[in-house]
């Protein structure tokens, strides 16, 4: 039993002791350790992560054109009537149009397709139009065209897609005209 003095009912066991208490935080050094460990790790994956989303980038850029040129194969046969996808090599776009009919002059008319898949797009920013073995539109400097036809066959054409930072082979499609097929070649494979 402790004794107790003055009056006070409290017993010694229930005082903080008068030295020092159990540290229960980080040390300075610990601190800047664990901080340049993370900087490290994040240092090391930022540049696979980067590259991870450019690949996906490139790979959503081009299949969204094969789409694109796929798509107007499908309703050129489903329509009944011709389409084309223009390619512009200097802006690095492509657009979707349908036959509307004559003018007065007789001289087809396209109209722009906005449907599901149509309407327009652009490559992203780590891709280009190399070289461009299609039609040439005759109205537009450094504009070409694939036609399709509602037979399924459509223009023989080949087109180059470079990576603008990599010297990589660049990716090739293919239209394979009679057979109506879309082909790609990826040099990465």
């Amino acid at each position: 039993m402790n004794p107790i003095r003055g009056g006070d009912s409290s017993s010694r066991e229930g005082r903080p002791s008068k030295g020092r208490a159990p540290c229960a935080g980080f040390t300075l050094m610990e601190l800047i350790v664990v901080v340049m460990f993370l900087g490290l790790i994040m240092g090391s994956i930022v540049p696979i992560y980067r590259d991870s989303v450019r690949g996906m980038r490139i790979d959503r850029g081009i299949s969204d054109l094969v789409a694109v040129l796929r798509y107007a194969q499908e309703r050129a046969v489903t329509d009944g009537r011709e389409f084309r996808v223009y390619l512009d090599g200097e802006d690095h776009r492509y657009w979707m149009v349908g036959f509307a009919g004559l003018d007065d002059q007789g001289e087809p008319v396209y109209e722009e397709d906005i449907g599901a898949r149509g309407g327009r797009g652009v490559l992203p920013q780590h891709l280009r139009f190399g070289r461009l073995d299609a039609q040439r539109e005759s109205t537009v400097e450094r504009v070409y065209f694939i036609a399709f036809y509602p037979a399924g066959t459509s223009d023989v054409a080949s087109l180059e897609i470079e990576q603008t930072e990599q010297r990589a082979r660049p990716f090739r499609i293919e239209v394979l005209g009679r057979m109506g097929r879309v082909e790609v070649e990826d040099p990465r494979s």
